[in-house]
């Protein structure tokens, strides 16, 4: 079973994380030693798009889920115009969206690992 998104922040926050801003739809937060954003999908959080982070991450993506290890991915990119850090990309009208990689975890272990490997 897939770890809840409370404890998906919760982790975060224990990691070097901080609330940087929050909608509806998204939280962001902020990895203070690097500056890097991610982002908590907080409206409909599919098991394997809690997560969202930068696409430059993108070629990352096939080797953190195939590692066997409780990482999965909804798909390649999710678009959302709350992704306010990240660049932007055509989805499927003539303008541009931004866009990131998400992710889910089946447990708080494949999340430490996975924080690990993206933000040391």
């Amino acid at each position: 079973m897939a770890i809840n998104i409370d404890t998906i922040e919760t982790i975060l926050l224990d990691n070097g994380f901080a609330v940087a801003h929050e909608t509806k739809k998204h939280k962001e937060l902020i990895h203070t030693a690097s500056g890097e954003s991610v982002y908590l999908n907080n409206f409909n959080p599919k098991t394997y798009s809690q997560l969202i982070v930068h696409p430059r991450h993108l070629d990352k993506r096939a080797q953190l889920i195939s590692a066997g290890c409780g990482v999965g991915s909804s798909s390649e990119t999710r678009f959302g115009s709350n992704l306010r850090k990240f660049p932007e990309a055509v989805n499927r009208g003539a303008k541009p969206s931004p866009y990131g990689v998400p992710f889910g975890f089946d447990s708080t272990a494949s999340l430490k690992g996975f924080v690990a490997e993206l933000f040391g």
